[in-house]
């Protein structure tokens, strides 16, 4: 369900929102390169800035970072992290997935974020979907989405 599309794609890391079917938040870090859903594109380039949430919960590493403190921040806001983690790949080895990287101890619901966040993060739903269930997810396979110009 992907395709190349006219909106135009954010060059820069970026992060967007996504709910799942249990009403919980994922944030997906681009890494400049990771596909975006076309309901998330606004978000991702005019982000409310996700470090005035407050801290709740303690944030986990599932993975091995060398700077993993913007995951942590973000999970211990309550959002499961993914990260387009191919950018550090070589092509043969890239999954063309996000990959599931922090999780938080208590999960943040839509309903509880800011009103101008959550009107932004319900039009990216996954409705067949729990985060922190799949440890990789390839987004385009679930809603259109802008991708990178190759």
């Amino acid at each position: 369900m992907h395709r190349q599309n006219s909106m135009k794609y954010p060059y820069r890391d970026h992060a967007w929102l996504a709910v799942d079917r249990r009403g919980f938040v994922a944030a997906f870090v681009t890494g400049g390169e990771g596909p975006i859903p076309l309901s998330a594109i606004w978000f991702s380039n005019e982000r409310p800035s996700l470090g005035a949430l407050p801290k709740r919960a303690e944030g986990k590493m599932l993975v091995a970072c060398p700077a993993p403190d913007m995951y942590l921040a973000i999970a211990e806001r309550g959002m499961f992290v993914y990260d387009w983690s191919d950018v550090h790949e070589v092509l043969a080895r890239r999954r063309f997935a996000y990959e599931l990287v922090s999780t938080p101890s208590v999960p943040l619901a839509a309903v509880e974020l800011p009103d101008d966040i959550r009107s932004a993060v319900q039009g990216t739903m996954f409705t067949t979907l729990n985060f922190g269930e799949q440890p990789f997810l390839d987004v385009r396979k679930f809603v259109e989405c802008v991708e990178r110009p190759q």
